[in-house]
């Protein structure tokens, strides 16, 4: 299994608090201006923690339209500014981090495309595992679906289903998929924990 910036990492499974170094609105302002020297995994914790969480956000593709709506016109600075609004909402949303990169090297910005490559990698570092999520009783830790699908574009991986189970006694989406390399099926499993107490909580009638 290849990807465009898998690297073998190890696998720690962390309890599930927020890292007293972490300083979200500090550390969330760094990860936007392409600064991959965050802890990305504890800041993902803290975030799932924070009011401004909301795994479930609908308007991802309507940023995403705009910014690519600009590349389109090779109005490449115009793209940069709809990519900073969309990560004023958003900030953990790997498709931006990579419009970012894609708009800064076609500025010429070598420099700026590298970090937000970095960033990308280490978005990647905080959700990959050393088997790669294929471990069942080890699932990947996501704080949304869409940290799922970054995983499958990194891998370069075929989607071909998805089915809720559960892993190792917690919450866990199954995602069939195709390795196009090797043609083999594989299963690949995530620990959805999070967006699902996020989504319950609210479901919850309130006494």
């Amino acid at each position: 299994m290849t990807g465009k910036w898998a690297l073998l990492v190890v696998w720690s499974m962390a309890v599930l608090g927020q890292d007293a170094r972490i300083d979200l609105t500090r550390d969330l302002a760094r990860l936007r201006r392409g600064d991959a020297q965050v802890d990305v995994y504890q800041l993902r914790l803290a975030y799932a923690r924070s009011e401004a969480y909301e795994p479930y956000g609908l308007d991802h593709g309507d940023f995403e339209d705009q910014i690519k709506q600009a590349i389109e016109k090779e109005d490449f600075e115009g793209a940069l500014n709809h990519v900073v609004e969309a990560l004023e909402t958003h900030p953990l949303y790997p498709d931006f981090y990579l419009l970012a990169r894609i708009c800064h090297e076609s500025l010429g910005h070598q420099d700026m495309a590298k970090n937000y490559q970095s960033v990308l990698q280490s978005m990647f570092d905080a959700i990959v595992d050393d088997a790669f999520c294929t471990d069942p009783n080890q699932p990947c830790l996501v704080i949304a679906t869409y940290e799922e699908y970054f995983v499958l574009s990194a891998l370069g991986l075929t989607f071909k289903s998805q089915s809720l189970t559960t892993c190792a006694n917690r919450a866990c989406d199954e995602l069939t998929v195709l390795d196009p390399e090797s043609g083999e099926t594989i299963s690949l499993y995530f620990d959805i924990t999070l967006p699902t107490e996020w989504l319950t909580e609210r479901l919850t009638p309130q006494e």
